[in-house]
């Protein structure tokens, strides 16, 4: 079972690393929550939360994570980058080069270059360029 749960969602066989990845993944996720329900409005939570299960292939579940978190922190600019990656990964161009979009300007305005370069880099990946 763990052997095909790695072929259909990572494309890889057997090997203890992904094990132990896919593992710890899981784990995440249900400690992730535990801290909602302890603390629903916890935004960190939920973009953690969102990175676990778009690890583990839940796309939904992990654009579903990143929404709860920017609605929580409008602010956060590694919540809009990580939903745009899933937009767009889904085919959903528009709407994941807006989530890039407001990345970048998240970015730029919390002076964070590296970030900023990535977010424009996903951009243009993105637009087909």
């Amino acid at each position: 079972m763990m052997q095909d749960l790695l072929q259909r969602h990572f494309g890889v066989e057997y090997h203890p690393y992904y094990i132990c990845t896919l593992l710890h993944n899981k784990g995440a996720v249900s400690d992730f929550d535990q801290a909602v329900q302890i603390k629903p409005n916890y935004a960190a939570a939920y973009l953690k939360r969102g990175n676990a299960r778009y690890r583990l292939g839940d796309q939904q579940g992990g654009l579903a994570d990143y929404s709860r978190a920017i609605s929580l922190a409008p602010d956060d600019a590694d919540a809009y980058f990580n939903r745009g990656v899933i937009r767009a990964k889904m085919g959903e161009k528009d709407a994941a080069l807006r989530d890039l979009r407001d990345a970048a300007k998240h970015y730029q305005a919390q002076g964070d270059t590296a970030g900023y370069q990535r977010a424009t880099h996903a951009i243009q990946k993105v637009r087909g360029k």
